[in-house]
């Protein structure tokens, strides 16, 4: 990669930067001037005449820092966060699935990662827009960064149901190492063109983009999916190969939120959309399914499965718990770690069901 003159301004003077594709006897200098140069970036200028070259500056410090092959680009016992492409192939090739979580503050993070921890688990975190909107991407992006520099374990940060090209360019720039763009809400040819679009934006940086086919239903932060709507194995095939997505969410019958009654699933559905879709597969909505209904999606070509209601709930129930059982107690640690032990004992459940365990 090569530093263009012009792209951004430092605040001091550096000499432009070229990084050979594989030179990793170069990886320690190259990662300490990506940070250099990525701190020194000014608001992006909107005279820029390629959003390419934009994001070949802007991505700099992802391509480098991040690693693609799962496995640590310097020896020793740390692993910087990983993008989600290999987790999942792994997984569709071992026939189990990386559990993706979302977390919405640090004791949930930590909680996530120190599951990943006790089960030699892969594991991927992620926000949603609502959560962002709560703190901000670089808030999450900072909490993901510092658990998996501590973690031996491999770990992906993720923007779950990315709403608009402009949020996952920010999620990309912000250094998330796996973007979902969900244009599920549109037509057809208008879902195909925003996910096209993501996924030339994300190539040169090499992060992979999840996007949605068929409409997960039920409701969940601002997500509205009213009463969904199936992915069609033949649309299935013409999006992935219109789109280069490297991973596909399918609808079969799951939905956000809280179930309010047992979910059908068409596994058989499932089946077809497999039989014509070769990228890994990801079941949205799993919160409130049972471990078998999960796991025969994960025996049909599932290799991503997204736990987020069930999170909420954990964290919220053992907080007020402690509060309930000790009024007068004013120490948020007090009660947060309570969460956070809740939190971590349903993920190492979930992964299990998964298969993950003993993965990484």
């Amino acid at each position: 990669m090569i530093i263009k003159p012009g792209l951004f301004t430092a605040p001091h003077s550096k000499p432009q930067t070229s990084c050979a594709k594989g030179a990793s006897d170069t990886a320690l200098r190259l990662m300490s001037e990506a940070v250099w140069w990525v701190n020194s970036i000014h608001p992006i200028d909107e005279n820029r005449k390629s959003l390419a070259n934009e994001l070949d500056a802007a991505c700099l410090f992802s391509s480098i820092a991040v690693n693609n092959s799962g496995k640590n680009y310097i020896k020793g016992e740390r692993i910087m966060l990983v993008t989600s492409e290999k987790l999942l192939l792994d997984a569709q090739k071992g026939g189990y699935a990386v559990g993706a979580f979302n977390v919405e503050n640090m004791e949930m993070v930590q909680a996530v990662v120190a599951a990943a921890e006790e089960l030699r688990a892969p594991v991927i975190m992620q926000t949603t827009p609502s959560t962002v909107k709560y703190a901000g991407l670089d808030y999450y992006y900072a909490n993901a960064k510092a658990a998996a520099e501590a973690a031996s374990v491999p770990v992906a940060i993720h923007l779950d149901h990315g709403d608009s090209f402009a949020l996952a360019m920010q999620a990309l720039r912000s250094g998330y190492t796996s973007i979902m763009i969900d244009g599920s809400h549109s037509v057809f040819e208008e879902n195909i063109a925003i996910s096209k679009a993501v996924v030339d934006a994300c190539a040169p940086s090499k992060i992979p983009v999840e996007a949605e086919l068929g409409k997960v239903g039920g409701k969940e932060d601002d997500l509205d999916g009213g009463n969904g709507g199936y992915t069609d194995p033949a649309e299935a095939k013409e999006f992935v190969e219109r789109t280069g997505v490297t991973s596909l969410a399918v609808e079969i019958g799951t939905a956000h939120g809280v179930y309010a009654g047992e979910p059908k699933l068409d596994v058989e559905r499932l089946s077809e959309i497999r039989k014509v879709v070769d990228i890994p597969l990801v079941l949205h909505g799993a919160s409130g399914l049972t471990d078998e209904a999960v796991q025969e999606c994960i025996k049909r070509g599932i290799c991503k499965v997204n736990f987020a209601t069930e999170l909420r709930i954990a964290y919220s129930d053992a907080v007020k718990k402690y509060l309930a059982d000790a009024p007068e107690t004013f120490d948020p640690k007090k009660y947060g770690a309570a969460g956070r032990e809740s939190v971590k004992q349903l993920v190492m459940g979930r992964m299990k069901v998964c298969g993950c365990n003993g993965k990484a």
